[in-house]
């Protein structure tokens, strides 16, 4: 069986993986690093609103914030986090999930967001991806 900060680490892994992947590259609609700030940004505004946000700097195809969303989603559906149902995945499911469950969810939602950002800007920084990643 896994610690929390296990599962965390090997999401964020997966998820550096991915946005590398990507063609925004994790950048914001400006190119500046979308990554760096985004704790911050729900920090101060709460995890709705910067989920909010992130659709907002979406315009043509997912920008680099939406990208994180989508994997804050899939993270926090993930198996043995499970703060939201498993079929949700991605920004607009989690937004619909967070609105339509009680303060004590998104409470729970936001702290388990902001800890799993702090691996993924720690791993996204390092320069790692899913390397060695086993399930």
């Amino acid at each position: 069986m896994k610690n929390m900060d296990q599962i965390r680490a090997m999401n964020a892994l997966a998820a550096c993986d991915q946005i590398r992947r990507d063609d925004s590259g994790g950048r914001g609609d400006q190119g500046g690093d979308a990554l760096t700030g985004f704790p911050a940004l729900v920090i101060n505004n709460g995890l709705l609103s910067a989920l909010a946000f992130s659709q907002s700097k979406s315009k043509s195809g997912k920008s680099g914030h939406e990208i994180i969303c989508d994997q804050i989603a899939i993270h926090l559906a993930s198996s043995g986090i499970e703060c939201v149902d498993s079929n949700v995945m991605d920004t607009d499911s989690l937004i619909n999930s967070l609105v339509n469950g009680d303060s004590m969810r998104l409470r729970i939602c936001t702290a388990e967001a902001l800890a799993f950002l702090n691996y993924l800007r720690r791993f996204a920084k390092a320069g790692n991806g899913g390397k060695g990643v086993e399930e």
